[in-house]
């Protein structure tokens, strides 16, 4: 609690006693509700304070000034403006405020510290000082001991107090700085999955070259064989029209390395901003945490965040969702995949739904394709069988069957191919991003 009002009425007669005379050496602020001034007088200098702070207002005697705030309020200019240099006259209290009184260049000064409205701190110059000093008589002269045991009751509290404003003020350029690089971690995530755009690439620059006797010069598109997992198909790979054949070649291979080495840089980069951001998390937790910035109150108990519906995998740079019930594969499907991510299906056998998280404009890479596959028969009831079937399909295309059971649904333009099963492609996955 702070003074009573007969404490607040003593320490200010004992002041008013010991400190006529004493001169503004320098003033500072902690915040606009306390101040210290250190007063000269002749062989000694005092450091007064003058605080109307919630639980702690007092006017005392400091044994020495706390480190000044990291923002600095706009009492501290006004107080060194106005009092530096400054005589001090007298020290005068009511129950609800304490007034002290200065003389400079034959000008009065007042700094009252008010106590109602939580509490205010204001300096008048002039006219507006109030009332004249000549109607404070200085007592006698003593050692300030009622000012000193004010400050020392409360010293602790006051350093906790500090303790926890400088770590709050600490918290908010922390978390700006963690908010702007976990956007730098997005843009840089983005680059470091440019592999499955590399690889295909470099798939079409291989089927142009063994195809270049069949290019021509201004043509657009041409059609031509690819041997894939799945078998041999006709495909249409668009070209150039202003370039030549070979240029086209070169041009697809010559992409593909730029953004492998791009890709190969950013993952490099990716793994330092992480740790960047591991190690500002520490020391945003630690500030939170500290004792200075616990709340009086108990905590309130934190809510468990809801596990998400699925699985998560990650293959060449793609994440791959995989529902784990019906209920689940109906809230990944229709709450969390976007129209434009790539849904697939053990096709004839019930199963997981399976979901490429896609990039709008991303190209689906071939081996990301089969790795969703396998996923789809392993978490299906083909699971364990040497082969099977797996249909594809945007997830647009796919809708709920009305009054089937959750996770029941139907699909169109879907496309279906045969997966063999590859063991060690599935061991890949055996590690989880998100159990």
């Amino acid at each position: 609690m702070s003074l009573s009002p007969n404490e607040w009425a003593a320490v200010c007669a004992e002041l008013n006693a010991a400190l006529p005379g004493a001169i503004v050496q320098k003033a500072s602020a902690m915040n606009p509700r306390r101040c210290y001034l250190e007063l000269r007088q002749p062989g000694h200098s005092t450091l007064l304070c003058v605080s109307v702070e919630p639980g702690v207002a007092r006017v005392s005697v400091a044994e020495e000034r706390p480190p000044a705030p990291s923002d600095i309020p706009p009492l501290q200019r006004v107080l060194r403006q106005q009092l530096i240099g400054a005589r001090l006259t007298a020290v005068a209290s009511s129950e609800r405020e304490a007034r002290i009184h200065f003389v400079l260049d034959d000008v009065p000064l007042l700094l009252r510290a008010r106590l109602e409205s939580g509490g205010h701190l204001e300096l008048r110059r002039g006219k507006q000082a109030g009332e004249a000093v000549a109607d404070f008589v200085p007592g006698t002269p003593g050692p300030l001991t009622l000012a000193r045991e004010a400050e020392a009751r409360f010293s602790e509290r006051v350093e906790r107090t500090d303790a926890a404003s400088a770590l709050k003020s600490s918290l908010g350029p922390l978390r700006k700085e963690r908010a702007a690089l976990e956007r730098t971690i997005g843009k840089v995530r983005v680059e470091a999955g440019r592999q499955p755009q590399a690889e295909e690439h470099q798939r079409l620059g291989e089927l142009l070259a063994r195809n270049l006797n069949h290019l021509e010069r201004g043509a657009k598109e041409i059609r031509v064989t690819d041997y894939g997992p799945e078998g041999a198909r006709e495909v249409t790979v668009p070209l150039d029209p202003e370039r030549s054949p070979a240029e086209q070649v070169a041009g697809h291979f010559k992409e593909a390395k730029r953004l492998l080495r791009g890709s190969a840089l950013a993952a490099q980069r990716l793994s330092d901003l992480i740790a960047r951001a591991a190690a500002l998390d520490q020391r945003i937790g630690a500030a939170e945490s500290h004792p200075a910035t616990a709340s009086p109150r108990p905590p309130a108990v934190k809510k468990l965040a809801p596990r998400l519906p699925f699985r998560e995998y990650l293959s060449h740079g793609e994440r791959i969702w995989v529902g784990k019930d019906g209920r689940s594969n109906d809230a990944l499907t229709f709450k969390h995949a976007k129209p434009y991510h790539l849904w697939l299906h053990a096709r004839g056998v019930p199963g997981s739904h399976v979901v490429i998280a896609l990039g709008r404009d991303a190209v689906l890479a071939q081996e990301v394709l089969l790795d969703a596959a396998h996923l789809a028969l392993h978490h299906s009831q083909a699971k364990g069988e040497r082969r099977g079937e797996v249909a594809y399909t945007q997830v647009k295309h796919v809708r709920r069957v009305k009054g089937g059971a959750p996770g029941q649904v139907t699909y169109t333009q879907e496309k279906t191919f045969v997966v063999r099963i590859e063991p060690e492609r599935l061991a890949r996955f055996t590690t989880r991003l998100d159990a």
